[in-house]
Order: C-alpha cells, then structure tokens, then sequence
C-alpha cells in the first residue's frame, strides 16, 4: 500500500490539482507510463478521492466504501433472486467480510478489492436485462485496476448461463454488456494494451506466464 498505491494516487492527485492528466511518471527509474497503467486508477471516479482528502485517509474510506459496496450489491443480488432479507443479508455479510475480500486490505491491494466490489452488480444488472447498465458495471470493474476480474466474472456469467433454457438470451445479453465496455473503457485498455507489450512480462516463456496466470 504504501510502497506502490500510495506513490501511484498520490501522483494522480497532485497533476490533476494542478490542473493536467498525468500521463507519464518520471518518478520510477527512467520514468514509465502513468495513466496506461491500469493499478493507477486514472480513470477510475472513487479513486479521485484522493484529490479531495489526504491520500493515506481516501485510501482508507476507499476501501471502507468498497467492502460496503460488495455488501450491498450481494444484497440486492439475493433479494433479486427471492432470498429473504435476513438471508441476503447474511449472504452479503458472508460475501463482503470473507477472505477473498478482506485479505485485499491486509495485502494492500485497494485495486484488486475495487475490482471484487463489483462483481455482485454485474450479475445484478445482466439477471435484470439491464445491458447499458451491464456495460457501464464492467467499464467501472475494468477501469478499478484489475481488469482479469472482469473477465473471470464474465467467464464465470457465461457458464452459468450455459444451464439455463435462456442461453442465447443471456449470452446475447453478456456479450452486448462486453462491447459496451470495450466502447465505455477505451481510454485505458487501449494504452494498456500498448504498456503490456512494453512489459518484462511478455517476455516470460510460455509455460512460466500460464503458471503464473493459474
């Protein structure tokens, strides 16, 4: 938290009150891209907290608001699918207070918390039909900096989807909300795109990055 998010939101908050998007950081080695990198937030809106409060106290309200952001979209998510209330909401707590969520705050990830705090929403917008809200789910899951978890969670729709009379609909339904990301989210996946290609990463051998990715 300290040693990669903080530089990264603090850099974004001191060029955006002075007034300019910071698209380059001369501050690591030589200087390497700013805003194509997606764990910068640049284009994420809660993470612009930071321009407004110390960015050591938005962090924290960041992740405060992100917990109770999962909770409440499982929430509505098992009361969509006819749960009780007393049910959702233990299903919420369960959700927005287990491992897979909270460890992210001990592990100082903010991003990779962001990213989870969405998925309940995505289910809860493409179940309803809601495909421009679908897209506008996905394009804030990507822009929160750990875009893989949009695609897990669109893997994981899919599938689900595959046991349902309604495939074609649905699959008709993701894929529509996917474009509308890619449309919505092209300010970062485009020069992310590029950063990657630019990255000790694509060098790995094959075989090393499938494991690494597993």
């Amino acid at each position: 938290l300290y040693a990669y998010h903080w530089p990264l939101r603090h850099h974004t908050a001191a060029a955006l009150a002075e007034g300019r998007l910071p698209f380059w950081n001369p501050y690591v080695l030589l200087g390497v891209p700013h805003a194509a990198n997606p764990q910068a937030a640049l284009f994420y809106p809660p993470a612009l907290l930071a321009v407004l409060l110390p960015v050591i106290t938005a962090l924290a309200w960041d992740q405060i608001l992100h917990l109770l952001w999962a909770a409440l979209g499982a929430f509505l998510l098992a009361r969509a699918s006819r749960a009780s209330r007393a049910a959702a909401a233990v299903l919420a707590t369960a959700y927005a207070l287990s491992p897979f969520l909270v460890y992210r705050v001990t592990a100082g990830i903010p991003t990779l918390l962001a990213a989870l705090s969405w998925a309940p929403w995505a289910w809860l917008a493409w179940l309803g039909g809601a495909t421009s809200l679908l897209a506008a789910v996905f394009a804030f899951q990507f822009f929160s900096g750990h875009p893989q978890f949009l695609l897990i969670n669109a893997v994981g729709m899919a599938l689900w989807a595959a046991a349902r009379p309604a495939r074609l609909a649905l699959w008709a339904r993701l894929a529509a909300g996917a474009c509308g990301a890619l449309a919505l989210a092209a300010a970062q996946w485009l020069p992310t795109l590029e950063f990657l290609r630019g990255s000790n990463r694509s060098d790995w051998p094959a075989a090393f990055a499938a494991s690494y990715s597993l």
